[in-house]
């Protein structure tokens, strides 16, 4: 099991720079966002209509490089639950 702790810590300092990645986030979105990250992913997948995997690829550039590899077997846990 992919010790989610380590990404939520890094979501922690990642979060308020989603404004660099997303140029249509807004002040409202910013507040939905919360201090758990597999909330926050479902929230932005919803708002923009695309597959978790996809938020992960565009925001993985804003972690820490050796959190990088946990995000990537975090979207292939995402994947793998979803072929099931």
């Amino acid at each position: 099991m992919l010790d989610i702790n380590k990404i939520e810590n890094e979501w922690d300092r990642v979060r308020p720079q989603l404004e660099e990645v997303f140029n249509d986030i807004d002040v409202y979105d910013m507040e939905r966002l919360s201090l758990n990250f597999e909330e926050s992913l479902d929230y932005l997948e919803a708002v923009y209509n695309v597959p978790s995997k996809h938020i992960l690829e565009k925001i993985s550039p804003l972690f820490d490089p050796k959190i990088r590899p946990l995000l990537k077997k975090y979207v292939e846990e995402i994947n793998h639950k979803y072929e099931i």
